[in-house]
């Protein structure tokens, strides 16, 4: 039952449910209905409804006169009015007071679990990860937090929030500092002052204890590369001695080969790989500065991808060894290499020989591989190529001036400086040293 005008007192007094029993609805138009029930003892109920885009919200009850907990019909078009999309602006009235609801009721069981999560060090960052970090970062960067996290968690994860002092996160720092790793630091101090302060933010804390302390600890970077005589040494003699670890292997050495990062080379799908072209085709999303790059394949890179290709397995390139579609992670290729590296007064490992606990243990000391990137660069320079083509190769960001004015890609330079270092490659895997061809870098300093 439909009116075409708006309603009158009387036309509600008067309305009586359908015949079968089924409620009547009463249209006052802009939205505004009004619904009768009939009830089990013969009484009929009259209600203000209000419907906009498929849904509706209740009012209340009608009444003739004003009544507490009652609508009359001049109060619930007063009601409707505050509800239409001209008064709020477009969007849908009642939506939008249902998801006003929902993120209350969210709001509350935040506060609830936070409540249960986090009287303790370890119980906040538990709360961080799942009412924060889980829900709005990228998986990868959430198990990145929990590894730093555990620095923080031996020293003082027990302790409740409120004991917390600035010394506690200091001694964690120098400790970390101490042992030769300020970025490492840097990171623990950066993932506390976030945790801490995002407990302030929802007052579970009053102050963070952390929020005065000094930015970043200045940080040497690392000038660690490997020499030819370690290339050699390592490719020569080394590898070979490597056990059942043939993705591992490949993996290094194309990083060797190409001059990448050891994140890009293991996050590389077999779609990004041109055989005919003769290049791997990094896309924007897989290098550090959100930049396409052509990396060009030497004969070297190119019989690594072969070999790779015998194994073949999902869609990477270097695929992890005990999950099926997944790839290689950059924490485990650095264990791998770290592992192979072990001080003599360090603790064996279990089921490894002495001699594979210090298989990767080169002349010049401790390297990771990302130093491997650090060595083709170098290497290459003791070649003779020019420093604009390595740039080029390493995919720097170049000074915003030289970016906007210099656009060629030195793509043909590039693929001959890295055919060049291949063939070096080549050379120093099978035994050689190189000789005329390296440029005597310190000679040609004094000369100057």
């Amino acid at each position: 039952m439909a009116q075409s005008n708006m309603l009158t007192v009387a036309d509600i007094e008067n309305a009586k449910p359908e015949a079968d029993g089924k409620a009547a609805l009463l249209n006052d138009r802009a939205g505004l209905w009004v619904r009768v029930r009939g009830g089990a003892d013969g009484t009929v109920r009259r209600e203000f409804l209000f419907r906009y885009g498929g849904r509706s919200k209740t009012l209340g009850p009608w009444a003739k006169r004003p009544a507490p907990g009652c609508l009359t019909l001049a109060q619930a078009r007063q009601e409707a009015a505050k509800l239409r999309p001209a008064h709020r602006g477009g969007d849908n009235p009642i939506q939008a007071q249902r998801d006003a609801e929902q993120a209350e009721r969210e709001r509350r069981d935040t506060e609830r679990r936070l409540a249960e999560l986090a009287p303790t060090v370890d119980g906040l960052f538990a709360s961080w990860l799942t009412l924060y970090a889980r829900p709005e970062l990228a998986p990868a960067t959430t198990k990145r937090h929990e590894g730093v996290w555990r620095h923080v968690s031996a020293a003082m994860g027990a302790l409740k929030m409120a004991d917390v002092r600035k010394a506690h996160l200091v001694a964690v720092l120098d400790s970390l500092t101490a042992d030769g790793k300020p970025d490492e630091a840097n990171k623990v101090r950066q993932l506390a002052r976030q945790v801490f302060a995002w407990a302030v933010e929802r007052d579970v804390l009053e102050a963070s204890p952390f929020g005065a302390m000094k930015g970043r600890r200045k940080v040497t970077p690392r000038r660690r590369n490997l020499s030819f005589d370690e290339v050699r040494d390592f490719l020569h003699v080394r590898l070979p001695g490597v056990p059942n670890a043939p993705v591992m292997v490949a993996a290094l050495r194309l990083i060797l080969a190409t001059a990448c990062r050891p994140g890009e080379i293991l996050s590389a799908r077999w779609d990004w790989y041109d055989k005919r072209a003769g290049v791997l085709k990094l896309p924007a999303e897989a290098t550090k500065n959100r930049r396409p790059h052509v990396v060009p394949l030497s004969d070297y890179a190119a019989a690594q991808i072969a070999a790779l290709s015998t194994i073949r397995q999902g869609p990477f390139i270097c695929p992890a060894a005990r999950t099926e579609g997944a790839r290689t992670r950059v924490e485990y290729l650095d264990k791998f290499v770290s592992d192979r590296q072990r001080p003599k007064d360090k603790k064996p490992l279990a089921r490894r020989t002495s001699k594979q606990v210090t298989l990767f243990t080169l002349a010049g000391g401790r390297w990771r591989p990302h130093d491997l990137r650090r060595t083709a660069a170098s290497r290459m320079g003791e070649l003779g190529i020019s420093p604009h083509v390595i740039e080029a190769l390493l995919n720097h960001t170049q000074a915003q001036l030289v970016e906007t004015y210099q656009r060629h890609d030195y793509l043909p330079e590039r693929r001959a400086a890295l055919a060049q270092w291949g063939a070096m490659l080549d050379r120093l895997e099978a035994g050689e040293l190189p000789g005329a061809e390296v440029i005597d870098l310190s000679a040609r300093r004094a000369k100057k």
